[in-house]
């Protein structure tokens, strides 16, 4: 929440090629329009030019592949065991 705030500055609740321009000149990137476009185009999932915190956040989020699919196994007994023998 706290990446987010800072690039939306005025509270808009949304990111958008203004946002990111100016966030992107403050700390001296150089970017030309159709890199920012790109970069709104695929984080934007509806299509509205806009990146909302929902979009943000998931585009960020890292994906554990290993969390997918099959749960994960505790092996207890496993870790009683060498408790034991310590």
């Amino acid at each position: 929440m706290a990446v987010f705030s800072n690039i939306d500055v005025k509270n808009f609740g949304y990111l958008d090629f203004i946002n990111l321009k100016s966030f992107l000149k403050k700390y001296n990137k150089d970017i030309t329009k159709p890199e920012i476009n790109s970069i709104i185009r695929r984080l934007s999932s509806d299509g509205d030019d806009k990146i909302d915190f929902r979009e943000f956040a998931f585009s960020i989020t890292p994906i554990y592949p290993r969390l997918e699919g099959e749960p994960l196994e505790f092996h207890l007994d496993t870790k009683r065991q060498i408790e034991e023998d310590h």
